[in-house]
């Protein structure tokens, strides 16, 4: 049959070990370029972001008129 000497089980540990950190790490990454590319959009939309979506053109209009609205009073 097969049999595992304990050198291959050792490396076959270590190698699944080191593939799990490697897929980690490449989550993470995305996580912070995600993280990273939301902040450059809160930048450049000023704020308009609630509950970490940006908001909808519907409510960017909605919200420039109430402005104009506060602006002529």
């Amino acid at each position: 049959m097969f049999l595992l000497t304990r050198n291959i089980t050792e490396d076959f540990l270590i190698f699944i070990m080191i593939a799990v950190k490697r897929v980690f790490i490449i989550l993470v990454k995305r996580e912070l370029v995600l993280l990273q590319s939301i902040l450059q959009l809160k930048k450049i939309f000023g704020g308009d972001f609630m509950d970490g979506c940006l908001l909808t053109k519907k409510n960017m209009r909605q919200r420039r008129k109430k402005k104009l609205k506060r602006k002529e009073f």
